[in-house]
């Protein structure tokens, strides 16, 4: 099991838990298309890598609700939720190779990653 910290803005702060990271795309706020994503995993992380790190080098993207880090036994994987998700975010999170603090960052939705599942 890993240990899972994470910022939510939108509630005032506190552990995000790993219900929000589980959840996958996030749930469709009002008036939002439920088809494109909310949040992307993030893959590849390394130790060098924060939550501050995420939500400073993400915020060029639009506003963030919320990160989350997840510590496995030989990985870091997180991910990032925008407050207002766009098909232009998300043309810019997969098409755009991320650096954060020196580390190359692979991003993908939750979706990509259930269809890579067997």
């Amino acid at each position: 099991a890993g240990l899972w910290t994470g910022f939510d803005a939108a509630a005032g702060g506190g552990c995000a838990g790993a219900g929000a990271y589980a959840s996958g795309e996030g749930g469709a706020a009002p008036g939002r298309d439920k088809d494109i994503a909310a949040r992307f995993m993030l893959m590849g992380l390394t130790s060098e890598v924060t939550e501050e790190s995420i939500r400073t080098y993400f915020s060029q993207y639009g506003e963030i609700e919320e990160v989350t880090l997840k510590q496995g036994a030989n990985h870091i994987n997180g991910s990032v939720k925008f407050a207002s998700p766009t098909v232009e975010l998300r043309m810019a999170m997969l098409s755009t190779t991320h650096n954060i603090s020196g580390t190359v960052v692979t991003v993908e939705t939750w979706k990509m990653q259930k269809a890579r599942r067997p």
